[in-house]
């Protein structure tokens, strides 16, 4: 993974960051495989009057990242703004849960594209004004998981969308919550009046609670919990449940969850140990593919919200091993 850190305005951090990509020798269009249509131009185009009025910043990174890679921004907002509104082949798991010491952890396995894995990123953003995250991605300024200074976590695991509406995506949802919450409250109540534009999954946890909130454009259901929670590739809440599609290859989602439910069947087992274990693939299938299909496990991530701590395995948790990372200054 590439690890890059930004503690600049929205614009500058941008224009560093397509600088880096230049002396790379990286097109972040073709990086990212852009598929262009007129649909997915005309939804852009309606997404970005949300993000003008709730997330402007996020338009200034990609107007210097646009400007830095010498490419119109028109063609970078079809790329980043309409991320998980459409079909994506991005599949995960994401299990949180309160040990028997007291702290609470929130793991995340994120399942992709393999070919890709060279590129993926695991960045510290300070911007000015906003909290300070460590966010992992596999699409530049959009994260995937990650952790704020004040110790709130978040994953999300994408759901096949039926339906979209302008707003913001999942990716850009875990990063406004990183940036602009400090606690699991404050994130749900974000979640709540956001607009929303994809379908997914968002797990939260701090040193209190946790929770897992199953959305998408039309309707938000939250499952709150002192315990555990998890989720995979699939709605579970009753009220989503016809949101679901079928005729997709999940790469095991209901396998997946399956896994995670039994595991939180022991919770007198949970401990940092336990939740490596998990998602390790130890205790049942979670990360066991076939990279010869093209896809694997690219990353793991595991987050301590009580001691503020973050380990990271950067390939398939089941060979290599979790590093510490110290990049992050929490506060407290």
């Amino acid at each position: 993974m590439k690890h890059y850190n930004w503690n600049k305005d929205p614009y500058a951090a941008g224009f560093a960051y397509g600088n880096e990509l230049n002396e790379e020798h990286r097109s972040i269009t073709e990086t990212l495989r852009m598929v262009k249509s007129d649909e997915r131009r005309a939804f852009a185009q309606e997404c970005r009057k949300c993000y003008e009025t709730w997330y402007p910043s996020v338009l200034e990174e990609m107007q210097g990242l646009a400007d830095a890679q010498q490419i119109a921004v028109e063609e970078l907002e079809q790329l980043l703004l309409c991320m998980y509104a459409f079909p994506l082949e991005i599949r995960c798991t994401c299990v949180a849960f309160r040990a028997v010491d007291g702290h609470v952890y929130l793991g995340r396995n994120s399942d992709f594209f393999t070919a890709m894995e060279e590129v993926y990123e695991s960045n510290l953003v300070a911007i000015p004004a906003r909290i300070a995250f460590i966010g992992n991605t596999t699409a530049c300024i959009q994260y995937e998981d990650g952790i704020n200074a004040y110790g709130l976590a978040a994953g999300l695991t994408f759901i096949a969308p039926v339906c979209r509406k302008p707003g913001l995506h999942a990716g850009f949802l875990i990063r406004y919550v990183l940036e602009h919450c400090t606690c699991v409250k404050e994130a749900l109540k974000a979640l709540q009046k956001l607009p929303i534009a994809s379908a997914q999954t968002i797990t939260l946890a701090d040193q209190k609670e946790m929770a897992v909130v199953e959305c998408n454009c039309e309707r938000i259901r939250i499952k709150a919990s002192d315990s555990h929670v998890w989720a995979t590739n699939r709605f579970h809440d009753p009220d989503m449940l016809h949101y679901n599609v079928d005729d997709i290859d999940d790469m095991g989602s209901e396998l997946r969850w399956q896994t995670v439910a039994r595991a939180m069947q022991h919770p007198k087992r949970f401990s940092e140990g336990y939740m490596r274990q998990l998602l390790s693939g130890k205790l049942g299938f979670l990360c066991q593919y076939d990279r010869q299909r093209g896809g694997d496990t690219v990353w793991s991530s595991l987050y301590d919200v009580t001691a503020k701590q973050i380990w990271r395995s950067e390939g398939n948790p089941s060979i290599v091993p979790f590093e510490k990372d110290n990049r992050l200054i929490f506060k407290g």
